[in-house]
């Protein structure tokens, strides 16, 4: 919507809880800044970044609200995600 009235894709944050992949697919071809929200997400950018190099800038959303322990819950999604994106990186 934004970008349709005119305002420029690399200014604008895309931001919501559930992505679908056409959504991904959108976003990343538009190179609209966006967050990862889960493990999910994430597979699904690094499929497509596969397949098409993106201007995108993506941030990782990381919720320490956890019924485990939370620093232990944000350390492991951390450090997957982390090694997740240095794969995509180097493939």
């Amino acid at each position: 919507m934004l970008i349709a009235a005119g305002f420029p894709a690399d200014r604008t944050v895309y931001d919501a809880p559930i992505k679908k992949r056409s959504e991904w697919e959108r976003i990343l071809l538009l190179g609209v800044h966006v967050n990862v929200d889960n493990s999910q997400e994430l597979e699904v950018v690094a499929e497509l970044l596969q397949i098409s190099p993106s201007s995108s800038s993506i941030g990782l959303r990381v919720n320490p609200q956890s019924t485990v322990s939370p620093i232990l819950t944000y350390s492991i999604l951390y450090r997957r995600a982390c090694l997740r994106i240095l794969e995509m990186a180097f493939r």
